[in-house]
C-alpha cells in the first residue's frame, strides 16, 4: 500500500528521494530534502489534502447552528435551551480529547500511521449520526430507542475526528510546505473555516427549498446537511491514507540526525573527538522518540512552558469570546436583527422564541405573535424561521470572516506575526467595549439596531484578520531551517519537530476548554436567550476583557519567531543558551557532520566547507 500508492498519489513526494544522493542517515541528506521542499513553491497537492479534511471538519463543526433549530422544531417541543448546549458541550470536549490524544500519537508513532483515521472516526460518525432515531413509538409515545441520546452519542464521537484533525492539517500544511510559502499555506487552510461555515449554511438553504416545512421535511433537511459534510472527507481520505511520512518527522525524529542531538555540539565546537568517541557516537538505536523525561526538560529547565503557556492562553481566551458568539448563533443574531421588543404567547417552543420572527403571512394567512387568528402556535414559520437563521449568519459572520481570512492570506509574510496578533486582540477588544457601551441605546431601537449589526460585522471580520487565523499559525508547531533564515509563523513555529503536535494539541486542546466554558456560562445565565433580554452586553464586556488579557499574553508570552529557522534546536534554552548533550548519537561514523571551521571561496564564487581529518590516538 505505502510504496505503490505513496509514488501514484505522491509522486517525488517521498523524503528519502528527495534526499537523495546521499547516505540514509545522512545530515546531508536532510539538508538536501529540506532545500527540495524550500524551493517547491506553493504545493496545491499538500493543500488541497489538509484543506479539504479541514474544511469537512469546519463544515460539520458549525452545521450544528442549521440542524438544532430543525432538530428542536422536530423532536423537542418544550422552552428549554439545555438540549441544544448539552450537543454543543459534548462536540466541543470531545473535540479538546482529540485534539490532544492525536497530537501526543502523532509524535509518538509518526504522522503518516494517523493520517486518515480522524477522517475515518469523522464519515462512521456522520453515517451513524444519519441513522439516529427513536426507534418505534406506541399510542402513548413510548420509544424503543433515545433518539437524544443517539445524537449525543454519535456527536461525541463526531467530535473527536474533528478535535484530531487540527494537529495533523496543521503539520501537513507546515512539513509539507516551503519556506516561501508557508505563511499562505497555513493561513489558507485556515481559510477553510468560514468557508465551512458557509457552505454548512448554503446546503441548508437547498435542502429547505427543495424539500417543505413540515416535520418530516424538516427531518430530511438536517440529515441531508449533516450527510452532505462526509463527501469532501473521502476526498482528503484518498490522498491520506497513501501520503508519505513527514520529511522532517524522518529525518529529525527516526533517523536521528535533527540539529537537537548531542551531534550538534560537536558541529558548532571546535573540540578534538577521538575515533573511540566518534565510533560509540555512530553506533545504532531504536527510533529517537521523546520521553516524558525529555519533555520536562525541555519544558521546565529550558523554560519553553513558556512558550507554551503564551500560545495555550491565547488560545483559550479567543475561544471563549468566539465560540461565545459564534457557536449555536442563531438565537443572538435573530435578537440583533429585531428592531423592536417581541411577544410571544405562553408556551410558544425554543424555534420560534429565538428567532426574531412573530408577524408573518404565509399561503394567505396571517400570523402574528407567532400564532394564528385562533390562537394556535403556527408552525409554518419554521420554513421562514430557518431560512432567516442562515441568511442573518451568512450577512453578519460568513462574508465578514471570508473578508478576514482573504486578507490575511495576502498579508501574512508583510507583517510580524507576533506584532499582529497583539495589535488586533487590541482591536477587537476596543470594538466589543464599543459594542458593550452602545448595546442599550442601540438594542431594538428601530434602525438603530443596524449599528449593533455592523459591529458584529467588524468583530467577524478581526476574529478572522487576526487571532482565529494566528492562533492556528502561531500555535506550537516552530519549523526551523538551520542553513536558511525563514519567515514562518506563530503555531507553526514555537516548538521542534518531535514535540510539535503533541504540544499543538495542547495548545488547542486548552483552547477548546475555554469554548466549553463559555457554553456552561450560557447553560447557567438562561435570560441571555430570551428574545428581549440584553444581558449578552455583559458577555460582551467579558470577551473584550478576554481579548485584552489575550493581547497581554501575546506580548508577553508568545516568543518572537518570525527570523527563526525551521527546525528549532531542541538543545537550546528560550534565550538561545546551548545546552549540553546527550551522551549518545545515532547517526553512522562515516556520516558524522565535521567541526567548524573557516569557510574558503571557491573559484565559482560559492564557498566549501574545509574538511577536518580527524585522527585516532
Amino acid at each position: 500500500m505505502g510504496n505503490t500508492g505513496s509514488s501514484f498519489f505522491w509522486p517525488d513526494k517521498d523524503p528519502e528521494a528527495l534526499g537523495a544522493g546521499f547516505g540514509t542517515n545522512s545530515a546531508r541528506a536532510r539538508k538536501n530534502f529540506l532545500q527540495n521542499v524550500d524551493d517547491s513553491g506553493f504545493n496545491w497537492l499538500v493543500y488541497i489534502v489538509a484543506a479539504s479534511g479541514f474544511f469537512t471538519d469546519s463544515y460539520n463543526l458549525f452545521a450544528s447552528n442549521v440542524i438544532l433549530p430543525a432538530l428542536a422544531y422536530v423532536y423537542w417541543d418544550g422552552t428549554k435551551h439545555d438540549k441544544a448546549l448539552a450537543f454543543n458541550l459534548t462536540t466541543l470536549s470531545a473535540s479538546a480529547v482529540g485534539q490532544f490524544v492525536f497530537g501526543y500519537f502523532a509524535d509518538k508513532y509518526g504522522r503518516r500511521s494517523l493520517y486518515g483515521i480522524e477522517l475515518i472516526i469523522v464519515i462512521i460518525s456522520t453515517v451513524g449520526l444519519l441513522q439516529c432515531s427513536n426507534g418505534f413509538t406506541d399510542d402513548n409515545g413510548n420509544h424503543t430507542w433515545d433518539i437524544d441520546a443517539w445524537i449525543i452519542f454519535w456527536r461525541t464521537i463526531m467530535g473527536l475526528g474533528i478535535g484530531a484533525e487540527y494537529p495533523l492539517s496543521a503539520c501537513i500544511a507546515a512539513e509539507w510546505s516551503s519556506t516561501e510559502s508557508r505563511g499562505r499555506m497555513i493561513a489558507a487552510v485556515f481559510l477553510m473555516q468560514p468557508l465551512g461555515q458557509l457552505c454548512a449554511y448554503g446546503a441548508g438553504l437547498t435542502a429547505l427549498r427543495a424539500f417543505g416545512s413540515s416535520k418530516v421535511e424538516i427531518d430530511k433537511l438536517w440529515r441531508y446537511v449533516v450527510g452532505i459534510g462526509a463527501f469532501p472527507t473521502l476526498l482528503a481520505l484518498g490522498f491520506r491514507l497513501f501520503m508519505p511520512e513527514s520529511g522532517r518527522f524522518t529525518y529529525e525524529v527516526r533517523k536521528n540526525i535533527a540539529p537537537n542531538d548531542g551531534i550538534g555540539a560537536l558541529r558548532s565546537s571546535d573540540a578534538s573527538v577521538s575515533s573511540a568517541d566518534v565510533r560509540s557516537l555512530g553506533e545504532e538505536s531504536p527510533i529517537n522518540q521523546f520521553k516524558f523525561s525529555e519533555i520536562w526538560d525541555f519544558l521546565y529547565h529550558q523554560g519553553h512552558w513558556i512558550d507554551l503557556f503564551g500560545t495555550s492562553m491565547c488560545w483559550l481566551l479567543l475561544d471563549f469570546a468566539f465560540y461565545g458568539l459564534g457557536f449555536n448563533n442563531p438565537s443572538t443574531l435573530a435578537k440583533l436583527w429585531t428592531s423592536q421588543d417581541l411577544t410571544f404567547p405562553p408556551g410558544v417552543p425554543y424555534w420560534l422564541e429565538t428567532s426574531g420572527i412573530v408577524n408573518a403571512t404565509i399561503d394567505g394567512v396571517e400570523i402574528i405573535n407567532g400564532t394564528y387568528s385562533n390562537g394556535t402556535i403556527a408552525d409554518t414559520l419554521v420554513g421562514t424561521v430557518l431560512e432567516s437563521n442562515m441568511l442573518r449568519a451568512i450577512y453578519t459572520v460568513s462574508i465578514a470572516s471570508l473578508l478576514g481570512s482573504f486578507l490575511i492570506i495576502a498579508t501574512i509574510n508583510r507583517f510580524n506575526r507576533k506584532h499582529m496578533l497583539t495589535i488586533t486582540f487590541c482591536l477587537l477588544a476596543v470594538v466589543l467595549l464599543a459594542a458593550f457601551a452602545s448595546f442599550k441605546s442601540l438594542f431594538h431601537q428601530g434602525g438603530l439596531h443596524v449599528v449593533l449589526i455592523m459591529f458584529w460585522v467588524i468583530i467577524s471580520f478581526l476574529f478572522s484578520f487576526g487571532p482565529n487565523t494566528l492562533t492556528f499559525i502561531v500555535s506550537p508547531l516552530h519549523l526551523k531551517i538551520e542553513f536558511k533564515l525563514t519567515r514562518a509563523q506563530i503555531p507553526a513555529e514555537v516548538f521542534p519537530t518531535r514535540y510539535r503536535c503533541t504540544f499543538y494539541g495542547i495548545a488547542a486542546a486548552i483552547g477548546k476548554i475555554g469554548a466549553v466554558l463559555v457554553q456552561i456560562v450560557i447553560l447557567h445565565v438562561p435570560s441571555i436567550g430570551k428574545p428581549n433580554s440584553s444581558a449578552i452586553r455583559w458577555l460582551l464586556l467579558s470577551f473584550a476583557i478576554c481579548m485584552i488579557l489575550g493581547a497581554l499574553c501575546s506580548h508577553y508570552f508568545v516568543p518572537e519567531v518570525q527570523r527563526r529557522s525551521t527546525e528549532r534546536d531542541t538543545r537550546k534554552d528560550r534565550k538561545g543558551n546551548f545546552r549540553p548533550a546527550p551522551p549518545y548519537v545515532n547517526i553512522p561514523l562515516q556520516e558524522l557532520p565535521l567541526p567548524r571551521r573557516p569557510r574558503q571561496p571557491c573559484r565559482d564564487g560559492g564557498e566549501e566547507l574545509r574538511e577536518v581529518e580527524l585522527r585516532s590516538k
